[in-house]
């Protein structure tokens, strides 16, 4: 996967989400919501509508000083203001630099629609269903390549599944399958390749877990917990296998949503990052439903997760 770099020397920014206003022209407030907002004191003789004009202009490339000179503030602020910006670093609001390339741009060239090189960030989908389906175009669209392999049964060679003798895959979506095939489980152990699960099952739709093989709590210490409350359940998943179920399109949708959002985390910031690593999802739209669910490792998985000293701990 090819890293997101800063640009050298990188200056402020005002993050292209947040939300700038002037209260009143002794104070600026960052953001709307409740547990977002944050309301900043300015110092005596800056305006609000002064330093504001100054932020739109920080864009992580355009230093300070030359913010400046575009607006009306006295040079003599200078230093004040230097000190301001770097506490709103410190804190969050603004952020130092700008990512090269912004990965959802990476697509599309800005006014003229035209499709640009993707980022190099490799998907690879088991599974032709319908969620399966759904999440191919918006990842085309984000700039990820996408890779597929139909459901491999004994077909599957596990020195050589088809997300590595493709190219090496940075994810795999097992999608749509109730059940995994444990032969496309005991492969990506072997090959140590992240994978995130995504099916619809009663009704709902569930993203996640996200799993590092090894690392991270795995779909079959899902399912020995499973069986450790309900002894048939080898038995039941069994019936499973190659099955797929069903949920509204609007849960469906906001599933897709989901997905690009972990796998673009995935290209930033890496697996551990992920807020499906160790956690499964379960969105239902019509029941208002957005449920996350912790994972450990099980004690009788081998995957060995439970025994690592490097295993992650999640929140």
């Amino acid at each position: 996967m090819t890293p997101v770099t800063l640009i050298p020397q990188a200056h402020p920014a005002l993050p292209a989400r947040t939300i700038a206003l002037c209260r009143g022209e002794e104070e600026l407030q960052f953001g709307l919501s409740d547990d977002v907002a944050v309301t900043v004191p300015l110092p005596r003789g800056v305006r609000a509508r002064d330093l504001l004009a100054v932020l739109h202009r920080l864009d992580g490339e355009t230093p300070l000083p030359h913010a400046l000179a575009s607006t009306s503030l006295d040079s003599a602020h200078e230093n004040v203001i230097a000190e301001l910006v770097e506490s709103l670093v410190a804190e969050g609001v603004l952020e130092r630099g700008r990512a090269v390339p912004d990965p959802w741009d990476a697509a599309t060239t800005r006014g003229t629609g035209r499709r640009q090189e993707p980022s190099g960030a490799v998907v690879h989908m088991v599974g032709r269903g319908d969620m399966a389906r759904r999440v191919e175009a918006p990842l085309g669209q984000a700039g990820f390549r996408c890779q597929w392999s139909e459901r491999l049964g004994l077909r599957l060679d596990l020195e050589r599944p088809p997300w590595q003798r493709l190219g090496p895959a940075d994810i795999v979506v097992l999608a749509d399958d109730l059940v995994p095939d444990p032969l496309v489980l005991d492969a990506l152990a072997r090959s140590g390749t992240p994978h995130i699960y995504l099916a619809c099952r009663d009704g709902r739709v569930v993203v996640g877990p996200t799993v590092m093989p090894g690392r991270s709590a795995c779909l079959r210490c899902a399912d020995l917990y499973r069986t450790d409350r309900n002894p048939q359940w080898p038995s039941m998943s069994a019936q499973l296998l190659f099955t797929s179920g069903w949920a509204p399109i609007p849960s469906r949708v906001s599933a897709v949503a989901l997905v690009l959002a972990e796998l673009n985390t995935l290209r930033r910031s890496g697996t551990e990052s992920m807020l499906t690593l160790g956690h499964s999802v379960e969105i239902s739209v019509e029941q208002g439903l957005w449920r996350r669910r912790k994972w450990q490792p099980h004690s009788r998985c081998e995957c060995g997760a439970a025994q690592a000293d490097f295993g992650i701990v999640v929140a």
